[in-house]
């Protein structure tokens, strides 16, 4: 997942309290060109995929189960009255996009 951020943290967290749990985080721009992700982030070795919907179609392999949590919900529209117009369009078009795709691949949601 993206470094840096709120979710970052939380599995920062986890990382240092779960054993055989590892943190891979990539760049924050790299969302800027997510087909770029898998080449940044080597998930090859991963018995499971833990990440946030977002970008998660990018990560997702047949052969490695996948969960996804939702740490927020930006696309809810209740976000558009705290968001900028570019975030607006990125909500409601690549992102609600992806992560509809992603959840349709994950085997397990959490929030």
């Amino acid at each position: 997942m993206a470094r840096g951020g709120g979710s970052w943290v939380v599995h920062h967290l986890l990382e240092n309290h779960i054993s055989n749990y590892h943190l891979v985080d990539y760049h924050p721009y790299f969302t800027l060109f997510p087909f770029v992700l898998p080449t940044t982030v080597s998930t090859k070795t991963a018995a499971l995929i833990h990440t946030t919907p977002d970008y998660a179609v990018f990560f997702h392999r047949r052969s490695q189960p996948m969960v996804l949590t939702f740490h927020n919900y930006v696309l809810d529209r209740w976000m558009q009255n705290h968001s900028s117009w570019v975030q607006r369009l990125h909500y409601t078009t690549t992102l609600k996009f992806l992560s509809r795709m992603a959840v349709k691949k994950a085997h397990a949601l959490t929030a």
